[in-house]
């Protein structure tokens, strides 16, 4: 039976130019030369009498042969790279490796996995907080994102898709009981959430303020600024000003009274939260009960009410 495997380097420089397209960029993940890579995949081609790639140039081409082919040496390598780190662990118990958006981790998922890890104590997990895009996150078996990750090779589900609608503190509310309406007298009391240059569909209190109180003419530029949802969340708890929040994440400000609704009248985020992992994790279980938890709890039980086993 081992006679018939080809060897591994040769599979190994296959799929890394069939899944880049070409041998350059190939030979640059490998870490040899393109002349290398070509070699290892004639010597490929040798040893399984069949043609995989149709070359134009600088260009190639995966044939019928080729195709087939690629598509089983890539979870066959992913299966055996993930067995080497399971191995290479030792008798160290594994960690569930979870990367998340900053403000999702701090709002939602910290309290969600700590209900998880009492519900299932033998599960060990590593969470990392990572912006979008997370080069690390390569290396996570679940990973939570704003809209559907650029990757076509991860499975993704859809988490949820939230909404914002204008919290305050308690107090707040009581000190700015004429500024109810929404008129523009509110406007240096507005906290603005910025998500930087790479996001173009959160939500501003200037489309708030278009949807639901278009004759009122709001000022950007007074107010107090953040770039993290998460901020906002936290200079609305300090008695600050008015956030335009995230239902989701505020829920257990919401729950506990640390915020209150200073109006129902809510925006649609343009995108929803997914989660995402690599599909060598489908098979592991501890990844898979996470994913389902996460899934199924994605919002907070209310008061009373115990999250789903």
């Amino acid at each position: 039976m081992p006679d018939a495997l080809p060897p591994l380097n040769a599979l190994k420089a296959f799929e890394a130019a069939a899944r880049h397209g070409g041998f350059a960029s190939a030979a640059q993940e490998l870490g040899v030369s393109p002349a290398a890579v070509s070699q290892l995949v004639q010597k490929l081609e040798r040893h399984l009498g069949k043609t995989l790639f149709t070359r134009f140039n600088n260009r190639i081409l995966l044939t019928d042969a080729g195709k087939a082919i690629f598509a089983g040496v890539t979870p066959a390598l992913n299966e055996i790279a993930e067995t080497v780190r399971r191995v290479s662990r030792g008798n160290a118990r594994r960690k569930v490796v979870l990367s998340a958006l900053p403000s999702v981790a701090e709002c939602w998922l910290a309290p969600a996995l700590s209900r998880f890890l009492v519900a299932h104590p033998k599960i060990r997990v590593d969470l990392r907080v990572e912006d979008d895009p997370a080069e690390a996150s390569s290396e996570a078996d679940l990973r939570i994102t704003y809209g559907r990750a650029p990757d076509p090779e991860r499975v993704q589900a859809e988490l949820i898709r939230d909404s914002v609608f204008p919290l305050c503190a308690p107090g707040f509310m009581n000190s700015h009981q004429g500024r109810r309406a929404f008129t523009a007298a509110l406007g240096p009391h507005l906290i603005h959430t910025s998500w930087g240059a790479s996001y173009g569909s959160n939500p501003t209190w200037h489309d708030w303020y278009h949807a639901f109180a278009p004759h009122e003419k709001i000022d950007m530029a007074v107010g107090h600024q953040v770039n993290a949802s998460r901020l906002a969340l936290q200079l609305a708890r300090d008695g600050v000003g008015m956030a335009l929040a995230h239902r989701w994440l505020a829920a257990d400000d919401l729950a506990a009274g640390r915020l209150i609704v200073a109006s129902e009248k809510t925006l649609p985020l343009g995108q929803s939260y997914f989660i995402g992992w690599p599909p060598s994790r489908a098979r592991q279980t501890d990844v898979m009960l996470l994913k389902d938890w996460l899934l199924l709890n994605v919002q907070p039980p209310t008061t009373g009410q115990s999250p789903r086993p």
